[in-house]
This record gives structure tokens, sequence and C-alpha cells, in this order.
């Protein structure tokens, strides 16, 4: 069966589908003892960039202090995300970033003692380009659908630390009161995380991962699906994703009725779902923006995500499973008066992303 990943963002480039390069990124920020000033992730590329990122923030003890995750779009907007400490806390997502220039970390807080590590993984996401996936695995595959009880189950257990972008698809056959719940040693101590689709996670060594279910009210049948991507040392090489995309430019009207198609699978099986809608530049147009994903998931469901475009800068990553000859398709449209004709300039691209 085949996964994929879907990403959407309100990008800058023409109209397109065609498969493109994936590069890794990876920058690790262990031990950390005092607070981090703005520090690249990356080296800064000639050519504005579309990334998904994930950055991941652990602790011995509270420390104060707000995770910060800044960039320059193409537009030369200044766009930050940021996230208070815990003993573990991530970010997830999306975001675009002008030529020449690269995504900074930093840290800000009230001083004191500290004791942390941060970890940021990702991919670059290319129209054309060499890839760079050499360093990129993936450590293991779950699937058991039909389940009819809760399960218990090791993922893996790494033999050096590591770093791993995780997605778990729990759905329903059946009215289900079912959730989840991803277990692992960080640096730091026992971590884990319930209910979530996708997040990065960093594992010492030889300590398992652990994957399980439980119930709230009456046992039901579900499918669950559980899958990752290691973070190694980045180099040139092919690897085991590949990305398609599509792309609207300067866009002056919204697509719909019309659908446009990212991809299709004709195997079907887990994906990984994600959705950014991305430097969106606003006019004096009187409409607002959305675009509407839809896939059908393995049992046959219809399913839809909506990501508002009225910002510079929204993103969704999430998690599902596509059926057997189902497309990953979207269209965009007005939130005010009539869903099609004229909308405010955007840029978009749709990405999907196959393991």
């Amino acid at each position: 069966m085949k996964r994929f990943t879907l990403l959407l963002a309100a990008l800058g480039m023409t109209a397109s589908l065609a498969g493109a390069a994936v590069t890794e990124i990876r920058k690790d920020l262990p031990n950390q003892t005092a607070l981090l000033s703005p520090t690249p992730i990356m080296a800064a590329p000639g050519t504005a960039g579309s990334y998904l990122l994930s950055v991941y923030f652990e602790e011995s003890a509270e420390c104060h202090c707000t995770v910060k995750l800044s960039w320059i779009d193409e537009n030369n907007g200044a766009e930050q995300r940021s996230f208070l400490d815990a003993p573990y806390n991530d970010w997830v997502g999306q975001i675009r970033v002008a030529p020449n220039t690269a995504p900074t970390i930093e840290t800000d807080g009230e001083g004191g003692s500290y004791d942390y590590g941060i970890y940021v993984v990702g991919l670059g996401l290319w129209r054309t380009g060499t890839q760079a996936q050499g360093g990129l695995s993936e450590p293991f595959s779950y699937a058991a659908p039909g389940l009819s009880s809760a399960v218990s189950t090791s993922l893996f257990t790494p033999s050096t630390d590591a770093t791993y972008l995780v997605s778990v698809v729990l759905t329903q056959t059946a009215p289900s009161s079912a959730s989840f719940t991803v277990s692992w040693v960080g640096s730091h101590g026992p971590e884990s995380v319930t209910g979530r689709n996708i997040f990065p996670i960093h594992v010492v060594a030889k300590q398992p991962v652990t994957l399980s279910t439980s119930y709230s009210g009456a046992a039901e049948i579900y499918d669950l699906y559980a899958n990752a991507v290691e973070f190694g040392t980045p180099f040139a090489g092919t690897g085991p994703l590949t990305d398609h995309e599509y792309n609207l430019t300067g866009w002056t009207n919204a697509t719909y009725p019309k659908l446009r198609t990212v991809t299709k699978s004709s195997a079907g099986g887990p994906v990984l779902l994600g959705c950014s809608a991305l430097s969106f530049w606003p006019n004096s147009a009187q409409y607002g923006e959305a675009a509407e994903i839809l896939w059908v998931d393995e049992n046959g469901h219809d399913l839809t995500r909506t990501v508002d475009m009225s910002s510079s800068s929204n993103s969704w990553v999430g998690s599902g499973v596509l059926d057997d000859n189902a497309s990953v398709q979207f269209y965009t449209y007005n939130t005010v008066g009539q869903r099609w004709g004229s909308s405010p300039t955007y840029n978009l691209e749709v990405e999907a992303i196959q393991f």
C-alpha cells in the first residue's frame, strides 16, 4: 500500500502538476544551558523555498523560556511561530521562505537556570533539483485494520539517539471511543503524545517507542496505522519519498467548482495528510478565500479539510488513509458571497509526498 503526505500552501509558482525534489533538513541543538540567540537551521538557498518543518523541545526542568521559529516570506514579511516551554513541546507546519534567507530558531526567557534541547527536522520541497534524501529512512510501518479491543505494541527500538517525524492514524469502521498514545524516552526522560496525528520525537538509544490504544466507552471496531521518517545525517541521493505538487501563482479567481487533482493512489493505504495555506497576499477585493481538500479513506468515507487563506501564514499538517484508486483533490472558493468568481490575489501550492 502507498503512503502520502499532502501539503497545501499559498506559494508563488505557476500552475503545474509534476514530480519534484525532496531534501532533508536537520538541526540538532542539544544540551543548551543558556538562552539561544537566533540560529539558522540550514544554509540559505538562492531561490525561494517551501519547507515542511517540525521543532521538538525538551527540558529537564521548567526554564520559563519561549521557543521561536522565525523566517522571511516571499513578500518580505517577517513571520514567526512560538511556543512556551514545557517538559516536552513541539510544532509542525509548512512555511515559504524568501530567496537568500534561512529560518532561524531561538529561545527567549526570564533568565535563571537552563537545561534543554531543541531538534529541528523537516523537508525541503522543490519543483526541480537534485534529491537529497540519502539520510532519510523509514524505521517502521504498522498497519492493524479491524481492531475490536485495546492494543499495546512496541513500534521499534533505535540503536542510536535520533529524531523522527511520526504519523498515527486511527479511523473508525463503526462509532468508536478509541484513542491512541505514543510513548518514548527522550534525552530528559519519558515523554508521550495522545491523539495527535503527526508530531516529531527525539528518542535516546535502546529505548522502545510504543503505541497503545484505550477506550472511554464500549469497545467498537477501528483501524490503526503508524509510520515514521528518521532523519539521519543529510546527504545527496535518492530516498523513501516522492513529491507530487500542484501550483497556482498570482491567482485572482476561485477555482470552484472545478477540482484540481494532486495525485491518485491506485493501491490506497496509510497516508500522511497535511494542508498549509501560506504567503497569501490580500488586496482590495471584497472577498475572502479558502481552500477545500478532499479525499476518500480506506472505509469509503468522503473526507475534507478546509484551509483558511485570509492571512499571510496558515498551515495544517495531519494524517489519513486513502482508499484504493482514491485521489487527493482540492478547490479554492470565496468565503463571502458567491463561491466562484473574482478573489483576492493568492499563490497556492499543493504537495503530495509518497512514502
